[in-house]
């Protein structure tokens, strides 16, 4: 008997470790619904082939989301993006998606927040020496309307088209997005010598953001590549479903003296 038990216990465990080395796949979503924009969400699945994780499209899914209780059918369109745009999203409604995958219903729920508003910049250019460590001025302020203390973060996008140019002086060593850090407070900040890569127009947008988006943006890794490890919504699955609103947009030019 003692034999019996041994041996069922070695067989356990070597189940035990074999799923551990081939866990069930889950789906992984990303899914931001805006005011006045149609509905794309992104679906893919982790595959690990050695040290190298690799995310691949899931196709074939059937996938709805309820607005305001009422259901709506997202169509496949291709690299693992389901959409619908005639659904359109505005403020305050409630969102829940949902889908089978491997034998589970995967969901994810959020609320669109209101949009923000009051948002000012304290400067439209920001001028650099083209030699040298000059730069006018040296700290962008935002402020914005947060009487009920809700996440908000400034984000500032290089939208020149065609050749753009890179600013000599730049210290970023990179091109990519300046945001700010998401923030409870009504204001916010960034020092300008050492951000910007591109010469030219960009536009700068304050967006609010629900809690799960808050944490997410503070990963050390907040790619779309990371979203199988960062903290989730989405039940029976990783990623993020969450609600965001945007304010107008503001215009900035960087150039030189």
């Amino acid at each position: 008997m003692r034999k019996i038990i041994i041996v069922l216990m070695v067989i356990l465990n070597s189940c035990i470790k074999q799923s551990e080395r081939n866990p069930v796949p889950q789906a992984i979503v990303e899914g931001y619904v805006s005011p006045g924009k149609g509905v794309s969400i992104k679906i893919t699945q982790e595959i690990t082939a050695g040290a190298i994780d690799t995310l691949i499209p899931l196709n074939d899914l059937k996938v709805k989301i309820d607005k305001n209780r009422v259901p709506y059918t997202l169509s496949y369109m291709g690299k693992g993006i389901y959409a619908n745009p005639d659904m359109v999203i505005s403020e305050g409604d409630t969102c829940r998606l949902y889908f089978g995958y491997n034998g589970v219903e995967v969901t994810g729920y959020t609320i669109v927040p209101t949009r923000p508003t009051g948002f000012t910049c304290s400067s439209q250019t920001v001028k650099y020496k083209a030699w040298g460590n000059s730069v006018s001025p040296e700290l962008l302020e935002f402020t914005w309307d947060n009487r009920e203390m809700e996440y908000h973060t400034v984000i500032i996008k290089n939208v020149e088209t065609g050749n753009r140019q890179v600013l000599i002086a730049n210290h970023t060593k990179k091109d990519h997005n300046i945001f700010t850090a998401p923030s409870l407070e009504h204001k916010a900040s960034i020092p300008t010598y050492e951000n910007f890569f591109w010469l030219g127009k960009h536009e700068v947008i304050l967006y609010k953001i629900l809690p799960e988006y808050a944490i997410l943006f503070n990963e050390p890794d907040n790619s779309s590549q990371n979203l199988v490890s960062a903290p989730t919504n989405i039940k029976h699955g990783h990623g993020i479903f969450t609600g965001v609103s945007t304010s107008d947009t503001l215009q900035l030019t960087v150039s030189y003296f």
